[in-house]
Parts: structure tokens; C-alpha cells; sequence
């Protein structure tokens, strides 16, 4: 108990009020830093427990912090990557189909005509043959493109994947965030403190002594 106040010289009598000590978390005291009737400061250590667990869990927070923010610039890389690389494939894919279909056009115009042609004696037969190959060249590249768009749009589904895939690595490393702040919270309170500045009262507090929540330890 912390007793501060002043001397009332009408009477004689002390007025105090009294701050009742105890520990926020259970644990086990590893070091009492104050005796009876000591004066204190705000801050001042007076209890001490046994950190180690407290402390094991504070570095794997940190430690699952830094992991998770690692893999969350590797998921942004590989999302940035995917977005780069979709866009290069659709625009190109979109060009290779483009001119696929102008050949296509092309090439099917200069096929009728020559059969016409041949038709009136004006060309011969191997000329149409070539004609025909061509355009059959052509629609083939026609399918060739159109499965390239199919596939780059394949592509876009991955990037769909990717960002939902570094929005899932955000929220984890706020929920870790989270853990790491309630173990430096629990690691801080391995620490008891004097509220404000006053005179320890009789203590229980010893070493060795284990502790449950709110248990008094100067009385």
C-alpha cells in the first residue's frame, strides 16, 4: 500500500490515501525492490516477476511480425510482376489477333479472286493452290492468336490471385501486429511500478512468491 498525504497541525492528525498494490498478470516474483515504509517516486520499480516466458512470447511476436511482413513485400513483388506481365501478354495478344485477322481477310479475298480468275482461264491452278495454302495458313494463325488471348486472360485470373493473395498477407500481419502488442503489454507488466509518489506500507510481496490477478502484495 502506497500512503501519501499531509500532517493536519489543528489535530495532529494524518491524512493519507492508500493505493492498494497487485499484479496484473499471474507469474511468479523474481525480485521485490522496495521494504517497509520506503518512500518512492511515480515509476519506481517495486516488484519484479519472471519474464522469461513474457519475454519468449514478446521475441516470437517480433519475430512472426518480421516473417510475415517478408512474405507479404515477396506476395506485392509477385503481384506486381503478374500485373506487368498480364498487361504485356493481353496487348500482344491482342495485336497478333488483330493481324491474324487482317491476314485472314486478306488472304480469303485473294483466294476468290484467283478461283475466279481461274475460273475465266486467266490464272493457272498452282496459283490458286498457293492462294488457298495461304489462307488456310491464315485462319490457323487466327486460331493460334485467339488461344493466346484466351491464355492471357488466364493471366489476369492470376493477378486476381496474387492480389487477393497480398490482402490475405495484410490482414496477418495486422493480426500479428495485434499479438505483438499485447505481448509488449504483457511483458510490460512483468514490471510493477509505483503509481505516484508515496510510502510503502507493509509488504507480502517475497521472492519466489507466485501471483494471481489483482493478488495484494503490500498490505
Amino acid at each position: 500500500v502506497l500512503h501519501w498525504g499531509l500532517e493536519e497541525t489543528d489535530n495532529a492528525q494524518l491524512q493519507a490515501h492508500i493505493t492498494e498494490i497487485s499484479s496484473r498478470i499471474p507469474g511468479t516474483i523474481s525480485r521485490v525492490a522496495v521494504e517497509d515504509n520506503q518512500l518512492v517516486k511515480a515509476g519506481d520499480l517495486l516488484v519484479a516477476l519472471d519474464d522469461r516466458d513474457a519475454k519468449s512470447r514478446l521475441r516470437q511476436a517480433q519475430a512472426d511480425l518480421l516473417e510475415a511482413q517478408r512474405q507479404a513485400e515477396a506476395g506485392q513483388a509477385q503481384a506486381n510482376a503478374s500485373v506487368s506481365q498480364a498487361r504485356a501478354a493481353g496487348s500482344q495478344a491482342d495485336a497478333d489477333q488483330q493481324a491474324a485477322k487482317a491476314e485472314a481477310v486478306r488472304s480469303k479475298a485473294e483466294l476468290v479472286r484467283l478461283e475466279f480468275l481461274l475460273r475465266q482461264g486467266g490464272v493457272s491452278r498452282q496459283e490458286v493452290e498457293r492462294a488457298r495454302s495461304t489462307y488456310q495458313q491464315a485462319l490457323s494463325q487466327l486460331t493460334h492468336s485467339q488461344a493466346s488471348r484466351a491464355q492471357s486472360q488466364a493471366s489476369r485470373s492470376q493477378v486476381n490471385a496474387d492480389q487477393k493473395k497480398v490482402a490475405a498477407a495484410g490482414a496477418r500481419i495486422d493480426q500479428i501486429r495485434a499479438a505483438l502488442a499485447q505481448a509488449q503489454l504483457q511483458f510490460a507488466y512483468t514490471r510493477i511500478t509505483a503509481p505516484q509518489a508515496g510510502r510503502i506500507g507493509s509488504r507480502s510481496a517475497e521472492p519466489g512468491r507466485q501471483l494471481q490477478p489483482g493478488q495484494p502484495l503490500m498490505l
